[in-house]
């Protein structure tokens, strides 16, 4: 071969050789790097997995060093931390929890307090041999033959007996404060309510004549006439004084002075016992005018030597041939009775009652036996027609007040119907209505 044609294929072998290796060379420093990058992403997944085992122990670590700093602080003051471990949510549960425990607690608590009280009347006076069996000869008339008592709530108590000369029967109501009930128990110890006695007796309408009179304390008059409308209708109020002295700190009210015969001497004397007494200032500037325009020195009308109770139980005397209208929650057994409401005292002064218990049976006894004269009965029975009439006016009065608006209201309905339906004939039904309403208001103001 020639040198060129030589050299040449020299050169050539030369390349292919260069060209192999740089191959080569390149092949290996590709498997490095594959292998460098295998090895990298092995190490990310080694730290990865190591990061999520370690965090969690990590966070509790941190979480249990942050509350041992407040612990520690609130050890180191001395002050409890179990409370403020608690959930927000507890503190008003446990309120709640403690309100429903005090009503329950309240409820049978209350309840067995006045189931207490009405037996220990009931001992005193409505049991075999006491007062109320040897006066009445029918006792104990109840729905439940077990109790002596018709409860009609655990606060409330009847007690009902007949079987007594000129009488229909007696309803004696304990009305005792809603211990059962927190609520209600609270609001009425705050409004000075107190345990109630109430002794009814129904008279016999032909035993006994139509007369009214009440004697209450003096702080309670205006209250009993505005609940009593026979007492504002028909009876005035009678100075105490002239009555009896022991009266004093009473207000009487009748309608006719032969009803005053009621307050024998006797009757006097206990109702002055158990009455509250006069405030001797209440008249002293009138008996000091009246001394120094005499010249004489001042007497004052004070009962002071009167004996009186230490805790008085008196609250109302009242004798009606009107049953008032807020006696109609129990039995009306006659329009005419005599009424006698008094403190009801704890269990064991329960005894203190006996006189005042006594007292509305001899009144209603006196009472049976009060005549009054001609002109007094003519006037008590012109004065009850009258009471009846306005009674029935007002009756006719509510009624058409009713009806009225029964008719406005349907008179309405039938226009709506109209104006849905019919718009012409709503527009010509509300246009007559109109000029109607307008003639009727025409009418009333010429009147």
């Amino acid at each position: 071969q020639p040198p060129a044609a030589g050299a040449a294929m020299e050169g050539s072998d030369l390349g292919k050789s260069g060209r192999a290796e740089a191959a080569d060379e390149f092949a290996s420093s590709a498997a490095d790097a594959l292998d460098a990058q295998e090895e990298a992403e092995e190490e990310e997944d080694e730290a990865a997995d190591e990061f999520e085992f370690n965090a969690p122990a990590e966070a509790q670590a941190s979480q249990s060093g942050d509350k041992a700093k407040p612990a520690s602080k609130s050890a180191a003051a001395g002050a409890p931390a179990a409370r403020n471990n608690l959930p927000q949510t507890w503190e008003w549960e446990i309120l709640a929890l403690t309100v429903v425990l005090a009503y329950v607690g309240a409820f049978f608590l209350g309840s067995s307090v006045n189931s207490s009280l009405a037996a220990a009347w009931f001992n005193e006076f409505g049991d075999a041999g006491k007062l109320l069996p040897a006066s009445f000869s029918t006792t104990q008339i109840c729905s439940d033959p077990g109790s002596p008592f018709n409860k009609e709530t655990p606060s409330a108590f009847r007690y009902y007996a007949t079987g007594r000369a000129r009488t229909r029967g007696l309803v004696v109501s304990l009305d005792l404060l809603p211990r059962q009930d927190l609520l209600s128990w609270v609001l009425a110890a705050l409004s000075g309510d107190e345990d109630t006695i109430t002794v009814e007796v129904f008279m016999d309408p032909s035993a006994v004549d139509p007369f009214v009179l009440a004697a209450a304390p003096r702080r309670d008059r205006r209250r009993i006439q505005k609940e009593a409308r026979d007492l504002m209708a028909f009876a005035s109020v009678v100075d105490p004084r002239k009555v009896d002295r022991g009266l004093a700190g009473l207000s009487i009210l009748t309608d006719t002075k032969d009803a005053l015969n009621c307050l024998s001497s006797s009757v006097v004397a206990i109702l002055g016992r158990h009455s509250p007494a006069l405030p001797t200032n209440r008249y002293a500037g009138d008996a000091d005018s009246a001394a120094s325009s005499s010249g004489a020195s001042a007497v004052l009308p004070d009962d002071t030597d009167v004996e009186r109770a230490a805790d008085p139980l008196f609250r109302l005397l009242h004798i009606t041939d009107r049953v008032p209208s807020y006696d109609r929650g129990v039995e009306l057994l006659s329009n005419q009775a005599v009424r006698f409401k008094f403190k009801l005292p704890t269990a064991s002064r329960m005894g203190e009652l006996e006189e005042l218990m006594r007292l509305a049976l001899d009144v209603a006894d006196r009472a049976a036996s009060i005549k009054i004269s001609k002109e007094a009965l003519k006037r008590n029975k012109d004065m009850r027609a009258r009471l009846e009439q306005i009674e029935t006016e007002e009756r006719d009065a509510e009624e058409g007040k009713v009806q009225i608006d029964e008719n406005i209201l349907a008179k309405r309905a039938h226009l709506e119907t109209l104006k849905k339906t019919d718009r012409a004939a709503y527009l010509k039904e509300r246009k007559r209505l109109e000029t109607k309403m307008i003639r009727k208001r025409t009418k009333m103001v010429r009147k």
